[in-house]
């Protein structure tokens, strides 16, 4: 008897394990599932290289030297759609050259998100909650080549906003043995101001240039008359237009 009720207590635990393990599972896969279905996957090799259009380099990123990343390591973000409702928050990694956002899944496997589902990313610092940087697309300058379907760091908020756009395109440069040729990105960044009318392209943060696209004449004064230092930083341009968009009248 002693023995019966042993095997039955045995049979009982492994069937309630099992049923856990089950269910635990069915979570995971219905979760995975609902992220890509919101995110939009795109069947694409996130390690082989494609150019901004899509098209299929022939080579690995493993193959060239740098990163086309905007930063290396994978950050959590929180991502809206074009209604601006957040769809997923996920690990990302953000693709310059190819302007792609790769993301992981919940089994920590690497895909590519299609940028036709997605307005904006919110990436988050490491250390807790707070917006670090914020990705978002919809900006086009007809003098230039953004286009709305390209992904540019907002740098604030508000009606006038200074875009930053940061490309990547492959070079090909000398070994250090010298008769080599070997392939590296290289990186360049580009700011527009945007004003609600239109985004303008800047030559670089420059006060006159900002300055001569606003049109708060009385507020620009006011700042003139109160700071001494000029605009020739991102960061002071940014404070600027913080300032600028907190006059309302």
């Amino acid at each position: 008897m002693k023995k019966f009720l042993t095997t039955v207590l045995f049979s009982a635990l492994f069937l309630f394990i099992q049923a856990q393990s089950t269910g635990t599972a069915a979570g995971s896969i219905g979760e995975n599932s609902s992220m890509k279905s919101a995110l939009g996957t795109i069947s694409l090799d996130p390690f082989a290289v494609y150019d901004i259009d899509g098209n299929k380099k022939g080579f690995n990123y493993v193959d060239i030297g740098g990163s086309p990343f905007l930063f290396d390591d994978w950050r959590q973000a929180n991502i809206y759609d074009d209604n601006l409702k957040k769809i997923a928050s996920v690990k990302v990694r953000f693709n310059t050259y190819s302007n792609q956002i790769h993301f992981l899944d919940s089994k920590e496997q690497e895909l590519i998100a299609d940028k036709g589902s997605i307005k904006k990313i919110e990436i988050l610092k490491n250390t807790n909650n707070e917006v670090e940087l914020v990705l978002e697309k919809g900006f086009s300058s007809p003098k230039t080549s953004l286009t709305i379907d390209q992904f540019v760091q907002v740098l604030n908020e508000g009606h006038a906003q200074l875009i930053k756009q940061i490309t990547n395109k492959i070079v090909e440069k000398d070994s250090l043995v010298g008769t080599v040729k070997v392939l590296k990105f290289s990186s360049s960044s580009f700011y527009f101001l945007e004003t609600g009318v239109k985004c303008e392209p800047l030559k670089r943060i420059d006060q006159a240039e900002i300055f001569g696209l606003l049109t708060k004449k009385d507020v620009i004064e006011s700042f003139e008359k109160n700071n001494k230092q000029k605009l020739r930083k991102e960061k002071d341009a940014i404070e600027f237009l913080n300032y600028y968009n907190s006059q309302n009248h």
